[in-house]
């Protein structure tokens, strides 16, 4: 009986200590986006997050959702509505971004972190890899951090390079970046 009980205190303390991974979805949509293209690629990158906890963040009409808040319809609808950018603010963007990824982060365990941003060719002109998602790794003590982190940009019809994703060297940050161009 003490065996038993061992085995299943073991096989509880393992399955809770199984961390899964955690996608953060970035969508930031400009005029240099095909929102058909957008559209086909957040469908297929979330089919793949089976077993995965994500948050889905749409800049651009201010709009979060996670695994049990998911609505396809109503994010491409919105995707649908919006035509163009609208102006962003760096310190309201980041609360947006930080709040959702904190209360998640202290809800549930993870390996892995993975940034999944859907952004066009102005997001990089106006250097927001910087100023917004460097900015947010910081202050969310992700960089120097336990969980491995990842950023997967994927330009949805917009045109740009593995030299515009860099960040600025000051930030010393030495994280897995690429451009997924289609899927």
């Amino acid at each position: 009986m003490k065996q038993v009980i061992i085995f299943l205190i073991s096989v509880l303390f393992s399955v809770n200590s199984f961390a899964g991974d955690l996608h953060f979805i970035y969508i930031r949509l400009d005029h240099s986006m095909d929102t058909e293209i957008l559209k086909t690629q957040i469908e297929k990158v979330n089919a793949g997050f089976s077993g995965s906890d994500f948050i889905v963040y749409y800049s651009n009409g201010n709009t979060t959702m996670n695994n049990q808040s998911w609505d396809k319809n109503k994010l491409f609808g919105l995707i649908s509505s919006q035509n163009s950018s609208i102006a962003i603010s760096i310190p309201d963007e980041l609360e947006n971004i930080s709040v959702p990824l904190e209360k998640q982060l202290q809800d549930e365990s993870y390996n892995a972190i993975y940034f999944d941003c859907f952004v066009g060719s102005e997001f990089f002109d106006n250097d927001f890899q910087n100023t917004l998602l460097a900015r947010m790794l910081i202050i969310n003590s992700l960089v120097q951090s336990k969980y491995s982190i990842s950023l997967q940009y994927y330009p949805c019809g917009a045109t740009y390079n593995q030299d515009k994703i860099k960040f600025n060297p000051e930030y010393n940050m030495n994280i897995k970046t690429k451009i997924i161009s289609s899927l």
